[in-house]
């Protein structure tokens, strides 16, 4: 599962941010020690305006595949969760009423920071302040949400201690026309507590704070529908893209322990819970000749279970029976696909200690940051079930006479309806260990020449126990601890050894030169060499632990005017060894295959402020249209298969893929974001705003002859802001209700032009945007 493309790539990089300085934590650090509470409201609705997913940020594109933990995301100057599996950002993490601090990271920042490619935010809390200061807001929305955060900080005396509070609620019911009513879509509860005492005439301080967060609910954010051969889709009638559910209306699964063998009965609802327990130490500390030193350090336990559902596409029921024995009717069914995972615990302390220094000409910032993951035993299960395609769908079974018969893998598969238990198990047992160095400097060379550059030395530990079936091309072991049922094996020598060492780089550099007061030329370049994780392991084919390089650069110019700001860029981006494990179909045969490749991106992207009523005395002023377009070509490179069947047939030649578009990742990419403010009288102001994202059609098999046609993502609101302290709002998403599927077609990889034509009109699954949504809202803040 950790290696299907869920999420979709939603967004350019916001090139501006490459003009800030490389490392930027301990400039936000300084910020935080004013009595200020109010986040970068622009970063922050850019990142969280999110046609997918209304708890977390968006993906942004930068030219690769977005990865399946979307965003990354740091609190306090360390990141939310070590790996994002199993413990996702938003099951850790929320953007509450106690953030005080929120900012977007670009490329370089985000590698010398964690070592992570792509783009990333940090937030920071409110760790206590010298006068009262209080913040809350209350959302619905007219699907049923029911969503409250505040928080409260106030000095506890004279002396420099003081304290800050806040929660979390949120209650979503999501969009989907559950029968289940202890259905949630997401369930929330987080508390934060944090004590500061100010030291040395208030020149240092020091916080505690403690956080917990208990989240659950599940989400199926795939649909069924007809697949056109245009690209297009059409809803199957009684089926509702995005409001009718199709979870199997039983809400029961059955899987099989992996270690026993024996039939288990789970509750889809029951099993998706999380729970964290966090306790940061934070401080800072100024010392003479202008050296700053801000360090952070937090130790996590968060526990939890989850179960998964991805519908793989149409199957087959002519003949099958639904559960009671009633024969089905028809033989249009849908082949749901399960994994689920037992409660695990993982542990990991973390810290960072940055140190700062300004001078007229630089800005040095030298780092030292480490982390000891403790995931334990990872291991899952799976299996399938085959539905009727209709809203609130049942289960249906192929002879529900038997009580027991034998599937194509000679599992036994039961009248309970699923089958094929175990046969994507995942297993890895372990740990992780990082330690890393790193420097940054923005250099002002120059009134005209500015420059920044950094680098991070990281050591990676990785150890612990895999087990694979297979070797790595395709053969079965001769000794495995995986058993021909689906379980895993006890003997413990029967498991491989993971004993790795690895040394992960990063350097990079921008560049600003001004040739006027108002032009200028820009660049940039990056390199980031990355190594597996424990996850890599977990897969049933031997591992050949590769590392892999992202290269990235880019050159440009921007152009400053109070009417216009341009910013306008060539870019490059590359990444080489990446894997994936694939499902090829020639025939009735079926292969599952390990394969490596690389991926290249050349794109041009236009970055554009307009401000046509600056100069007027009215309120015209305040309107400003923001335009960003990118062109991009992102190609596979050193992509070749040749997967070898169970019978013992290959295919003629290798498939090369080479050149071919990356799947689910759009060409052309269009944002536009106009907004209005103006004032009603003395004490109220009032904010329009509207933001259209387009992309271009995604491909859907490697070959990239079936497709998903382009969509709009829109987004827009109204804020009343009076007296200062109170908002009153109401946002939209998908002002157009448009479906916004993406996704890939499964079994198509090896699909001739005419085999594609026949794909039209069939029934597939795919991701889709959340549906028109109506939000209302009312903030306070003293």
């Amino acid at each position: 599962m950790r290696n299907i493309n869920i999420n979709k790539v939603i967004y350019t990089a916001i090139l501006l941010s490459l003009l800030g300085s490389t490392t930027i934590y301990a400039q936000k650090v300084e910020a935080l020690k004013k009595d200020t509470v109010a986040a970068d409201a622009k970063d922050e609705k850019n990142m969280m305006l999110n046609a997918s997913s209304s708890t977390g940020p968006r993906t942004v594109n930068i030219g690769l595949p977005a990865g399946v933990g979307g965003t990354s995301v740091m609190e306090n100057g360390l990141p939310v969760s070590y790996f994002y599996w199993p413990v996702l950002p938003t099951r850790a993490w929320r953007l509450d009423a106690s953030t005080i601090g929120f900012e977007t990271l670009n490329l370089n920042q985000t590698a010398l920071r964690t070592g992570d490619v792509g783009i990333s935010i940090a937030t920071y809390d409110n760790l206590g302040t010298d006068r009262v200061f209080g913040n809350f807001d209350i959302t619905g929305n007219h699907y049923g949400l029911m969503k409250a955060t505040g928080a409260i900080s106030a000095p506890i005396n004279k002396n420099g201690l003081s304290f800050a509070a806040g929660f979390y609620l949120n209650y979503d019911p999501g969009t989907l026309d559950v029968p289940f009513k202890k259905y949630y879509n997401d369930q929330t509860q987080m508390f934060k507590g944090a004590l500061t005492q100010k030291y040395n005439g208030g020149r240092d301080k020091i916080s505690v704070m403690y956080k917990y967060m208990n989240t659950g609910g599940i989400s199926l954010g795939f649909s069924p529908f007809y697949y056109n051969g245009d690209g297009s889709i059409k809803e199957i009638p009684g089926v509702k893209i995005g409001r009718s559910s199709f979870f199997e209306k039983s809400g029961k699964v059955w899987m099989k322990d992996v270690y026993s063998g024996n039939m288990i009965e789970e509750d889809m609802f029951d099993q998706n819970k999380w729970k964290t327990h966090e306790l940061y130490l934070i401080g800072e500390n100024k010392f003479d000749n202008n050296w700053n030193l801000n360090y952070t350090f937090k130790l996590s336990q968060t526990k939890g279970s989850q179960l998964i559902q991805v519908l793989l596409g149409a199957h087959d029921i002519t003949g099958y029976s639904y559960m009671d024995g009633t024969p089905v009717k028809g033989n249009a069914g849908i082949q749901h696909w399960l994994f689920s995972n037992p409660e695990m615990t993982i542990k990991t302390l973390s810290g960072v200690l940055n140190l700062n220094k300004k001078t007229n000409t630089h800005d040095f910032n030298i780092g030292l940051m480490g982390a000891m993951y403790n995931p334990g035993e990872y291991y899952t299960k799976t299996s399938t079930y085959y539905t009727d395609v209709k809203e609130n769908p049942s289960k249906v079974v192929d002879n529900s006479n038997q009580i027991f018969q034998f599937d194509q893998y000679g599992q036994i598969k039961s009248i309970v309806g699923n089958e094929m238990y175990n046969i994507g198990t995942e297993y890895d047992s372990g740990y992780e260990r990082k330690l890393a160095l790193y420097f940054s400097d923005k250099w002002n060379i120059s009134p005209n020449f500015n420059m920044g550059y950094g680098a991070r030395v990281e050591w990676q530990k990785v150890k612990g126990t895999y087990a694979p079936r297979y070797n790595k091309n395709g053969d079965l072991l001769s000794v495995t601890a995986r058993n021909a049922d689906g379980t895993l094996s006890k003997d413990k020598s029967k498991y491989k050894a993971i004993n790795d060492d690895y040394l992960n780089l990063v350097f990079n550099a921008d560049a600003l030169y001004k040739l006027t007061n108002s032009f200028g030329l820009l660049a940039d370049a990056g390199y980031n060499r990355q190594s597996p994780h424990l996850e890599s392991y977990a897969g049933q084919y031997e591992v050949d632990a590769k590392q892999n390089t992202v290269l990235s650069g880019g050159l440009g110019l921007y152009f400053n005017h109070p009417l216009v700001e341009l910013v306008s860029k060539g870019t490059f981006i590359s990444k080489n060894n990446y894997v994936g494990r694939m499902d090829l179909k020639l025939g009735n045969e079926s292969a599952n295959t390990v394969i490596y490749y690389d991926i290249q991106t050349l794109g041009w992207t236009t970055d554009f402020m307009f401000t046509p009523f600056k100069f007027f005395d009215n309120s015209l002023k305040n309107f400003n249209l923001h335009f960003l377009v990118t062109l991009q070509d992102p190609v596979y490179k050193n992509y070749s298969i040749n997967p070898k069947f169970p019978s013992g047939a290959m295919l003629p030649e290798p498939v090369k893929f080479d050149d071919k578009n990356v799947l689910v990742v759009s060409k052309f990419l269009l944002e536009i974001d106009p907004s209005y403010s103006f004032g009603i009288d003395k004490n109220t102001n009032v904010r329009v705003w509207l933001s259209g994202r387009y992309y271009s059609k995604q491909y859907a098999n490697l070959p990239n002859n079936l497709y998903y046609k382009g969509h709009w993502e829109t987004f827009g609101g109204l804020n009343i802001n009076y007296k200062g302290h109170f908002d009153f709002y109401a946002n939209f998403v998908n002002l157009l209700n448009q479906e916004g599927i993406g996704g890939t077609i499964g079994g198509t990889d090896l699909y001739n032009q005419e085999q594609a034509n026949a794909v039209a009109g069939t029934i597939q699954g795919a991701t889709y945007i959340r549906p028109f949504t109506a939000e209302f809202g009312v903030k306070y803040r003293f």
